[in-house]
């Protein structure tokens, strides 16, 4: 069974700034069904009148009461500014059931972390504002993630989306290859266009870093080029980055955040 920890995470002033970088990166992209809490934040959020209205967020791990907002992110966070993704993740009822089934799947898996944040004001709270899925991966494995295991549907740009899994498997391979050492690959990491600047991703990573430090295990991320900068002062360190094919200029980073294993 997955150990759950309870956090106690006040939000400083200065932590909403941090986020609006946290917020544009793109996803490199349990058995236990109680509904857990692992971290509280507390923000000022814009409700969509344009009121301010102060909100409590919690970091919790998925359940699958979340799945059906959280097979609704992908576009939530990325479309209204990420061509890229827009064309290979389309809004269609067909990507959606995949998301359903990568997510219900993740959610039971002991090897995955499906972390969602979600605010206390929703009760029971199903929507999901931000996620952050992480895969624990043998030093030797060749694959993407959930991207490498679950079959593309005729709606997604596979073609497209290919040269960015294949970067993302040669770079894991010539950090990780040989060294025998475990390490957690962020499979996909975004919070709600409307819910940016906030401090949800600083919130989702940190929850992150602290599974991955308590079992001395390093953390895989593919970001674009947007985003590379905030992962490398969350610590991360670049290990080179791959221009995709086509017009758009995309360009993908490899990164790394070595753990920090508490003493």
């Amino acid at each position: 069974m997955k150990r759950l920890t309870q956090v106690n995470s006040d939000t400083g002033p200065g932590l909403a700034n941090h986020d609006a970088d946290t917020a544009r990166g793109t996803g490199a992209l349990y058995l236990n069904f109680n509904f857990a809490l692992i971290g509280n934040t507390e923000f000022m959020a814009s409700s969509a009148a344009g009121n301010q209205s102060k909100l409590n967020f919690s970091i919790v791990e998925a359940t699958p009461d979340h799945v059906p907002s959280c097979s609704t992110i992908m576009p939530r966070a990325f479309h209204s500014n990420n061509e890229y993704v827009r064309k290979c993740f389309p809004d269609t009822p067909l990507v959606g059931s995949w998301w359903s089934k990568i997510f219900l799947d993740e959610i039971a898996s002991e090897d995955c972390h499906v972390l969602i944040a979600v605010a206390e004001y929703d009760s029971p709270s199903t929507k999901v504002f931000g996620i952050l899925c992480m895969r624990l991966l043998e030093a030797d494995d060749v694959s993407a993630g959930f991207y490498s295991l679950y079959p593309f549907t005729p709606d997604h740009n596979f073609e497209m989306f290919k040269p960015a899994m294949d970067a993302m498997i040669e770079g894991r391979t010539k950090v990780f290859s040989g060294t025998g050492k475990k390490h957690w690959l962020i499979e996909l990491f975004g919070v709600d266009h409307g819910y940016k600047g906030l401090g949800l991703g600083r919130k989702l990573l940190e929850k992150c870093f602290e599974i991955a430090d308590e079992r001395s295990e390093d953390v895989f991320v593919e970001a674009n080029a947007s985003a590379a900068g905030m992962y490398m002062k969350m610590g991360f360190e670049s290990q080179g980055s791959v221009m995709m094919p086509g017009d758009l200029k995309y360009e993908e980073f490899m990164l790394v955040r070595r753990t920090k294993t508490a003493c």
